[in-house]
């Protein structure tokens, strides 16, 4: 018997050690993206949901007021622009921190990926003013912030590879049907 209570502790204090300091894979900042490519028919982002051309991520923003626009530019140079449809607006999207998504394949285990286009380490998301911090990509797949000159790895689960310690991008769960199907990202 005083075996086993033994191993409960041992158990029980194992647990409490790997629920520590643990990032937690995805954010819980509000964000929700549905686009229909199929109606769209937008090349930056059917290259970016292809998953036979990882390394290609698509930067998503809303632009305009009246007509609005979703705006897809990719880190190979692409940027197209279209409308914002009034079943779009059922969806009521929000686009992350600062109305910026980054979207793509890793190239090292395609998986598909949806990141902030704010830098995690000089953006505070419940700060009720906070000045742009976005992303610039690069062709490599690597986002850089020219405020703190961080570089996130964006093939490697958006991990820092150059600049000081600091937190990984934020992620968001999301899902594709393929190049010209449906994107989902909350």
């Amino acid at each position: 018997m005083n075996k086993f209570k033994h191993l409960i502790v041992v158990c029980s204090i194992l647990l409490l050690a790997a629920c520590g300091e643990a990032e937690y894979e995805y954010s819980n900042i509000p964000c929700r993206l549905h686009f229909d490519n199929a109606t769209h028919n937008n090349p930056a982002l059917a290259s970016a949901m292809n998953p036979l051309s990882p390394g290609i991520f698509a930067r998503v923003k809303i632009t305009g007021v009246n007509p609005r626009y979703f705006e897809f530019s990719t880190n190979q140079g692409l940027t197209e622009k279209s409308i914002f449809y009034a079943l779009d607006d059922k969806y009521d999207p929000i686009l992350g921190i600062k109305n910026g998504l980054i979207v793509g394949y890793g190239n090292l285990d395609s998986e598909f990926r949806a990141y902030d286009a704010q830098c995690p380490n000089c953006s505070d998301a419940q700060a009720a003013i906070m000045p742009d911090r976005s992303l610039t990509m690069t062709t490599d797949g690597h986002a850089t912030c020219s405020y703190c000159h961080r570089s996130y790895n964006m093939n490697n689960r958006g991990m820092i590879d150059k600049g000081d310690n600091g937190k990984s991008l934020i992620r968001y769960y999301a899902r594709t049907t393929g190049p010209y199907g449906v994107l989902n990202v909350n």
